[in-house]
């Protein structure tokens, strides 16, 4: 019995056809793997951006606990040691480090500079509680400089307590980077004194401004989420940093 051949065209056929079939196999399997790919990276770059966002959310707080805890402490221990003074002559930075009411964390290797969390500088001032007061230095101020605008926030919607027991006099909120020098923080406290506690001033066309809050003034501590919002605005500033200016009996 004859025995017939294989069909020659046939069978190169059939080798193109599976190799078609085994290319495009691989192309979409390629592609699969391609998207499946961009995929991963998309979720991961989403959660990067979470845990980024999560993670500065989280170290701004620590930072404003952190600063606000430091000052209640710094202010008690000056108004402790002076409560039988009752005047503040010659209180700055440097005697108030040599006095050893500074809290630790504020103080620099430079030994007369004090730097708060959020890398702005602090400066001490004797000043007078109002504009038209007789007895001199017979309060002060601290200026917090470079606090960024969610810590303004926080900061200015938080109770600062009132009455003669707190002293608290009035709080200021301007604009005011972490380079501010002493020179402009020792302005800030002279407008603290000369404003008073007359409200909203100086505002300027981006709607931010300067907002003075005592606690039983025009604007009182602490501000409303609104006031805050004034208060804290301040873009006009370098890097977008704002000073808060405490005085105290």
């Amino acid at each position: 019995m004859k025995m017939l051949k294989p069909n020659s065209n046939f069978l190169n056929r059939n080798k193109v056809l599976a190799g078609f079939a085994c290319n495009k196999a691989k192309y979409l399997q390629a592609g699969r793997s391609m998207i499946e790919t961009l995929g991963v990276l998309t979720i991961i770059a989403i959660i990067t951006m979470v845990g980024i966002s999560s993670f500065s959310k989280a170290m701004n707080m620590y930072h404003t606990d952190k600063m606000m805890d430091q000052l209640t402490m710094l202010v008690t221990n000056i108004r402790t040691l002076f409560s039988h003074d009752h005047y503040y002559t010659g209180l700055n930075n440097s005697q108030a480090i040599e006095l050893d009411v500074v809290p630790e964390g504020l103080i620099q290797k430079n030994n007369h500079v004090l730097q708060n969390p959020f890398k702005g500088y602090v400066y001490i001032n004797p000043t007078n509680p109002l504009p038209t007061a007789v007895d001199k230095d017979a309060a002060f101020e601290v200026t917090y400089t470079g606090l960024s605008r969610e810590a303004c926030i926080l900061i200015a919607t938080s109770d600062w307590g009132s009455g003669s027991q707190s002293g608290l006099v009035s709080i200021l909120f301007s604009a005011g980077g972490s380079d501010a020098s002493e020179e402009n923080a020792s302005q800030i406290a002279l407008e603290n004194r000369q404003i008073g506690c007359g409200g909203y001033v100086k505002t300027v066309d981006d709607g931010s401004g300067e907002v003075v809050a005592c606690p039983d003034g025009n604007v009182r501590v602490p501000l409303s989420i609104a006031q805050a919002n004034i208060a804290c605005n301040c873009s006009h500033s370098r890097a977008n940093r704002c000073a808060i200016s405490w005085m105290y009996f």
